[in-house]
């Protein structure tokens, strides 16, 4: 059996991984490490196809993907993936999918990367409320009980729109991603409670701004929860995105990390897929 793609197309950059089943039982399935790269300059539709070809197309059977980015691109994918011959599941937003029933009355308006990412946060701790934070171009946070039941959540601005939104329309030019470079040429950003300029102090606000919001709106859901269980129980937190590295050390609850969250739970959906098919 060939390998799965697995594709998270989000606003600023497309996340990939494969998926690998192994025979002779097909119940084995390893991920791969995610990979991650910035549309920048270019069209996500020519990304996508670069890691079409990247992943050598011989290798591959099926894409599974996720995407924010609307009909176009969708229809862009179906196109290039018929091209090579590849079968693409585009993962939807349902009233319930493997194992999350959502909040939403109108459950396809909520974001399908949030409901992929809490169907792999209630996996991963086997059934128990969690809370997820998706620190990405916007900032969701949801919440889960015990029974799969999506409590609904928030959505904030991401860490580069909150300084953005102030930097708009003056001469300062930077965004919160501006700063010293790392020693492996990555851009660097120490916040500063003390700012001693403007464009340190917008981005400064910005990070310790958005680390309170999430602290606080995370902590009112656990409590909320906890009001509404019989018993006391555990919740498990955490957070993904492409800022939650930076958010990390100065947020005060205790987040497990999962940079591959949302690659996590197409895993889930795949496997889902896959068993449905061998059964039929």
């Amino acid at each position: 059996m060939k390998k799965k793609l697995l594709i998270d197309a989000g606003n600023s950059s497309l996340k990939w991984a494969l998926l690998e089943v192994h025979p002779p039982t097909f119940t084995r399935y390893s991920l791969s490490k995610m990979q991650s790269v910035v549309y920048a300059e270019k069209y996500p539709e020519n990304v996508f196809k670069d890691i079409l070809l990247m992943q050598q197309t011989s290798e591959i059977d099926t894409v599974v993907m996720v995407s924010v980015l609307g009909d176009d691109f969708s229809r862009s994918s179906i196109d290039c993936c018929a091209q090579y011959s590849l079968e693409l599941t585009l993962v939807k937003s349902a009233a319930q999918l493997a194992g999350i029933t959502v909040a939403y009355s109108e459950p396809q308006k909520l974001g399908t990367d949030r409901l992929v990412a809490m169907i792999a946060a209630h996996h991963l701790v086997n059934g128990q409320a969690c809370i997820v934070v998706d620190a990405g171009t916007a900032t969701t946070i949801d919440a889960v009980d015990t029974q799969g039941q999506h409590l609904g959540g928030v959505i904030l601005s991401g860490l580069d729109l909150c300084s953005q939104s102030l930097l708009k329309n003056t001469e300062l030019l930077a965004s919160h991603s501006s700063g010293s470079l790392d020693k492996n040429g990555k851009q660097f950003f120490e916040p500063k409670l003390f700012s001693s300029d403007t464009k340190q102090a917008i981005n400064s606000g910005s990070l310790f701004g958005l680390a309170g919001a999430i602290d606080t709106i995370c902590f009112n859901m656990e409590e909320e929860i906890q009001n509404k269980s019989m018993d006391s129980i555990t919740i498990k937190k955490f957070i993904c995105g492409g800022s939650a590295n930076e958010m990390i050390p100065y947020l005060k609850t205790d987040f497990i990390f999962a940079e591959d969250l949302v690659m996590q739970g197409l895993k889930i959906i795949s496997t889902i897929v896959l068993t449905a098919k061998q059964s039929s």
